[in-house]
Formats: C-alpha cells, structure tokens, sequence
C-alpha cells in the first residue's frame, strides 16, 4: 500500500511541474512573488519561536519545572524543524521556477542568467 502512495505523490510533482512548464513568464514571476512571501512569513514565524526557545531553554537549569521547560523546548524545535522543511520546500519551488523563467526569456544558444 506504501508504494501506492509514494506513485501517487510523485504522480502529483509531475503534474506540477508540467503545469509549471506550461505558465508564461509573468504568471511565473507573479507565483515567484508568492512564494517569496510565504517564505518571508515563515521566517516570521520562525523568528517569534526564537525567544520562546530561549526562555524554555533557560528555564531547563531549574530544577523545579526542569522537565516541564524541557518539553516545551522540545515542542518548540520540533515547530522550527517543520518550518524549516517548509521554508526548503518552498525555495526548491522558487528554484524551479526560476530556471523555468530562464528557459522562457533567454533565446535558444544565450548564456545570460538574470532573472
């Protein structure tokens, strides 16, 4: 049953790259755009979890709620952790795109990569 679902999550990578092959140049830049935000947002979020780390981590040299801070902690790097695997993500789309964006403005035989 595995196997089914790992053939059916790449037949959806295809499905999205296809569709991504089949975009013009300004619907690519404007998904670009997209995803810079969510990457940005992201980083935000990420950036509020800091101090709340630091504060569990702290809190972990007290013996009293020691295993307490230690949990939190732990829940907190777990929530970095996945957004870190989002934000990943999101710049392997980016990377895509981009090259995508190249093959569409740069003639056949150019050496130019600006995006």
């Amino acid at each position: 049953m595995e196997g089914e679902g790992h053939e059916k999550k790449n037949k959806e990578k295809k499905e999205k790259k296809d569709k991504i092959k089949d975009m013009d140049s300004t619907k690519l830049r404007e998904k670009l755009e997209k995803l810079d935000a969510k990457i940005d947002a992201l980083r935000e979020k990420k950036e509020a979890l800091v101090p709340q780390l630091q504060a569990a981590s702290d809190g972990c040299a007290n013996a009293d709620n020691a295993a307490e801070n230690a949990g939190e902690a732990s829940k907190i790097m777990q929530q970095i952790e996945k957004i870190d695997a989002k934000m990943d993500n999101l710049r392997a789309k980016k990377e895509t795109i981009i090259m995508r964006i190249r093959e569409i403005d740069e003639p056949a035989g150019t050496g130019s990569h600006n995006v």
